[in-house]
């Protein structure tokens, strides 16, 4: 689907599901001289060291899911067949092709950062090819016991819930990077040693950072201070391979081994959780959901899917009212509203 770009611009995918630590490696690569804009998303509670992530795509991508009748906690369905040819998500696509080209049109190396990514690389690819932008993936790989753990303190989702939309975007992502530029880390080697994974994404990508790790390493040192990190559980992990369900802990270890430059057996291993996850999922029983769980996961899962709706709809309704606010219109109004406001209040 992707192009070679004839003007040589690049753009760095980041993918890993959330909680990831996608945010951290984002950060990282733009103090290395990634582009990743200016309209970024602000700092929350639950990452205060930031997201960075593009406040407009971030609120596009959740339109993609809202018109196809999803959320990102959507776990018991799969995205509609071909979903991304639908002329109402074509129409989407043009919207960030336009938007894509007035942020980064003269960045010769940008970035895009969200963990739905992951679900909706189809039609981003589609974008990539259609303005001639050659893509790198990026995949960031974290314990699924410590994204469960994140998740269900942030989101309040079932350990079993986030182990499925883990593997959901995990396999997603990784089978549609086939054909691609790409190359996979973890959160942990990251922190451990954040130079050596950015010189070795470097190589796999077939460029260098112009020898920014010098200029910036203190930058970058700072920035990823240990103590930020929560649910750390890297001192068990053999234990805890034994404490994933068995699909979660197949995909996980043959995803390190891929961060390890061992992708022999990625393809084949994936596609086989891949068959039995969809399997298990089809009959609303398997490895993953604990049968005296499911009353609880179907009740908890019920009431986190409303409010994740809500804020869908909240979020779209923002950036709707954000809109208005700047048209002409509405600010050549702005005193007849405020005449109107004085008046009705004085009759009452």
């Amino acid at each position: 689907m992707n192009k070679s770009s004839k003007n040589g611009q690049k753009v760095l995918v980041i993918l890993g599901m959330h909680r990831s630590g996608t945010s951290a490696v984002s950060r990282v690569v733009n103090l290395l001289g990634v582009d990743l804009g200016s309209s970024l998303l602000p700092p929350a509670p639950d990452n205060p060291t930031g997201f960075w992530e593009h406040k407009e795509i971030v609120e596009i991508n959740e339109r993609l899911f809202y018109v196809l009748g999803r959320h990102w906690t959507s776990y018991l369905t799969s995205l509609p067949d071909k979903w991304w040819l639908r002329q109402d998500i074509q129409e989407l696509q043009q919207r960030l092709v336009g938007l894509v080209q007035r942020d980064f049109g003269q960045s010769m190396l940008w970035g895009l950062k969200d963990p739905r990514l992951c679900r909706l690389l189809p039609l981003w690819l589609r974008v990539f090819s259609q303005i001639n932008c050659r893509a790198y993936c990026l995949h960031t790989i974290r314990n699924p016991l410590e994204v469960a753990d994140s998740l269900g303190k942030r989101d309040r989702l079932p350990r079993n819930v986030s182990f499925i939309l883990w593997l959901q975007h995990v396999l997603e992502a990784e089978r549609e990077t086939r054909d691609l530029p790409r190359t996979f880390i973890t959160y942990d080697r990251l922190l451990e040693d954040w130079r050596s994974t950015v010189r070795g994404a470097a190589k796999a990508f077939h460029w260098d950072w112009d020898d920014a790790i010098d200029v910036v390493g203190p930058q970058v040192d700072a920035f990823l201070n240990p103590r930020m990190r929560h649910h750390d559980r890297t001192s068990n992990l053999q234990k805890d391979y034994g404490s994933m369900p068995g699909l979660v802990a197949a995909a996980y270890e043959v995803l390190v081994r891929a961060s390890t430059g061992d992708e022999e057996s990625l393809a084949t291993v994936l596609d086989g959780v891949s068959l039995e996850l969809n399997a298990g999922l089809r009959s609303s029983v398997g490895e993953l959901v604990v049968p005296e769980l499911e009353s609880q996961i179907s009740r908890s899962y019920a009431a986190d899917a409303d409010l994740a709706d809500l804020n869908s709809k909240l979020t779209i309704c923002r950036a709707e009212l954000d809109r208005v606010a700047q048209t002409w219109s509405w600010k050549l109004t702005s005193p007849l509203r405020r005449f109107y406001d004085y008046w009705t209040r004085k009759q009452n």
